[in-house]
């Protein structure tokens, strides 16, 4: 379902950032401020301990990576009424203005912030979540991370729990692939314990969303 909420992503070179965004930032702690509005901006650290292409030239060898420094992500997100409606047509540089211009009001240095991004790197994104739901009569097919319990960023525990997922379904599929349980019921048993720890962080994702960006609240 439609979360409510629209947001900005874009890229600020790290050295740029040092210079304009709180110290905060620049660790390892992903910091969000929000006005009256509960629009807000969010501002977290990527550093490489090593350059990505050289990771992957040491450690997957004919791998294509691409080198990249160290930056700042940026996120100025809200309600979708406090952006325009056709932000998918926008260019980079069009939507690093609206995502400045959106948080005018602020102090200078957080419009300045996204002002120093790499205007190329600026993309929207409309936020949906998963609505909790039942698996009635379980198949040879199962789902699991997005494709089941998919939840706005507000925890930032999606991949957490998708990488659990994983780790259940693979013990399932092992245990059925040995003969210690037919398929079906271990898929089953995957299904009840993933659709209750997955969903109860949707649930969570969407209260904590309540109450920082005014997210839609899950159907009762």
């Amino acid at each position: 379902m439609d979360a409510g909420i629209t947001a900005i992503y874009g890229r600020i070179p790290f050295e740029a950032a040092a210079e304009l965004a709180p110290a905060e930032t620049l660790g390892d702690i992903f910091t969000i401020a929000s006005d009256e509005r509960k629009v807000f901006l969010g501002l977290g650290s990527v550093r490489f301990p090593m350059p990505p292409d050289e990771a992957a030239s040491s450690f997957a060898p004919g791998t294509a990576v691409r080198h990249e420094d160290d930056y700042i992500v940026c996120i100025v997100g809200g309600r979708h009424r406090y952006f325009p409606g056709n932000l998918r047509e926008a260019s980079g540089a069009e939507l690093q203005r609206i995502a400045a211009d959106t948080i005018g009001g602020w102090p200078d240095n957080a419009g300045a912030v996204i002002r120093a991004g790499d205007a190329d790197s600026f993309f929207p994104v409309e936020m949906y979540t998963s609505v909790p739901c039942t698996l009635d009569n379980p198949t040879n097919v199962t789902l699991l991370g997005d494709a089941i319990h998919s939840m706005t960023p507000t925890l930032g525990r999606g991949a957490n729990v998708a990488m659990r997922d994983g780790a259940l379904l693979g013990r399932a599929l092992k245990r059925a692939a040995k003969g210690e349980a037919d398929l079906s019921a271990a898929l089953a048993a995957y299904e009840k314990n993933m659709l209750a720890y997955g969903f109860a962080v949707v649930r969570e994702a969407a209260k904590i969303g309540e109450q920082r960006m005014a997210q839609n609240p899950l159907p009762a």
